[in-house]
């Protein structure tokens, strides 16, 4: 790898510009995160005025997801190939174009319209995944990388939360198409910004790398039986953290008489949450070393509050409701970071981009399902608290899968 210019002091000043250089990478990972799940976000946030719009039931939201992770997850095939000919960086850039074609195309207001969108909102999520862990891996220190990939991936509850609180008044003030364009408009310019950095960033690219095997990334983590129980894990927390997202604002509208408004805003505080859920988590983690045995408890956690909101009602105390919901997102969105970062760890030397781009098939791959299982299951039901509370299976199954995995802790970082 080219050192950097700011690598190159011996006088004292290195570790100072070493640090500012994490800062920047930190940066545009975290933003490019920002940008490309706020893309997700946006169609489950503002899911009453769009079904209203499009004569269709809310629920249906739960299969537009499902039409983005099923592209995400087949990009996982291709990403280790993107980023290693030409770069991470590169990736994030058109992560973010890929992000503002889908915004251009939703505009038409049509369910077809909607369909193509997700297509390339889920070619954005897989660009981004790959290329952000790729200059996060080169960068981050090792006594620091699950604090580091803890604070990239909190870019995704935060875009949840940035939405739920913006996108549903510009809906109701103006029209949901006035959020779109906005998040059509911030893709473009994280794009641009990025131009600044990529030469530095991306010094390590090769245009001759060879193209790595579609199956190489499933692969690497299906040979290995602790890295494959990691991923079984990942595919249950994802199936549950994606149906919290998708569903949550329909279900305290529908079930809990809530307005769009009040139920956007319940859902940026368990995005919140889900922030510093990430950051406690990744902080634990590096402290004590016991990376698996959190993860494996943060799912346990998830999953006794999936049982709880099935018992949820209008009885409730506002402020217990509340507190639920926070502990709930917190969670379930703690796990990613450390995740990432363990993948990071683990991976063979050279290859953490096709762990990475093996990995979005499993996680991706519970997305994908989640949603279209749980609209399916409502379907039955009628009650969206209900399947909820099935879901506490799902998040104990992801708690059992990490128990195979724990002697991973006592491995030296």
């Amino acid at each position: 790898m080219r050192p950097c210019s700011d690598q190159i002091s011996t006088n004292g000043s290195y570790v100072k510009l070493h640090k500012r250089h994490i800062g920047w990478v930190l940066a545009g990972a975290t933003g490019t995160q920002i940008f490309s799940a706020a893309c997700i976000a946006i169609f489950p946030v503002i899911a009453p005025q769009l079904a209203a719009h499009l004569g269709v039931d809310p629920s249906l939201i739960g299969y537009q997801v499902s039409i983005l992770f099923g592209t995400a997850t087949a990009m996982g095939a291709f990403v280790a190939t993107i980023v290693l000919r030409y770069g991470g960086c590169r990736a994030m850039q058109w992560s973010a174009l890929a992000g503002a074609a889908g915004m251009a195309v939703a505009l038409a207001g049509t369910l077809t319209a909607i369909a193509i969108a997700s297509i390339f909102i889920g070619v954005s999520i897989g660009l981004v995944s790959a290329g952000s862990a790729h200059v996060c891996t080169r960068f981050a220190p090792l006594t620091h990388r699950n604090k580091v990939f803890s604070i990239k991936q909190t870019g995704l509850p935060l875009a949840w939360a940035l939405t739920a609180l913006f996108a549903p008044a510009m809906a109701q003030r103006w029209s949901w198409q006035s959020a779109v364009i906005a998040l059509m408009a911030g893709n473009l310019l994280c794009a641009a910004a990025l131009q600044i950095v990529r030469a530095d960033w991306d010094d390590d690219r090769g245009a001759h790398a060879p193209r790595v095997p579609l199956s190489e990334g499933f692969m690497l983590l299906w040979r290995d039986k602790q890295l494959r129980a990691l991923s079984a894990s990942s595919l249950c927390f994802s199936v549950v953290q994606s149906c919290l997202s998708a569903f949550t604002v329909v279900m305290l509208v529908r079930d809990l008489g809530y307005t769009p408004v009040a139920a956007g805003l319940t859902l940026m505080v368990i995005q919140i949450a889900g922030i510093c859920g990430r950051l406690f988590l990744g902080w634990y983690a590096d402290a004590t070393g016991l990376s698996v045995r959190a993860l494996g408890r943060s799912g346990l956690i998830a999953a006794a509050c999936c049982f709880a909101v099935a018992f949820l009602n209008n009885a409730w105390p506002s402020v217990l409701m509340m507190l639920l919901f926070m502990l709930f997102g917190a969670s379930i969105y703690s796990w990613n970071g450390v995740f990432h970062a363990l993948l990071a760890r683990l991976a063979p030397e050279g290859k953490v981009s096709i762990a990475i781009g093996g990995i979005m098939i499993w996680i991706y791959g519970g997305v994908l399902v989640g949603p279209s299982l749980f609209a399916t299951i409502y379907a039955q039901l009628g009650q969206y608290t209900t399947v909820f509370g099935w879901l506490a299976l799902v998040a104990a199954a992801g708690w059992l899968c990490t128990l195979s995995a724990r002697n991973i802790d006592k491995i030296k970082k």
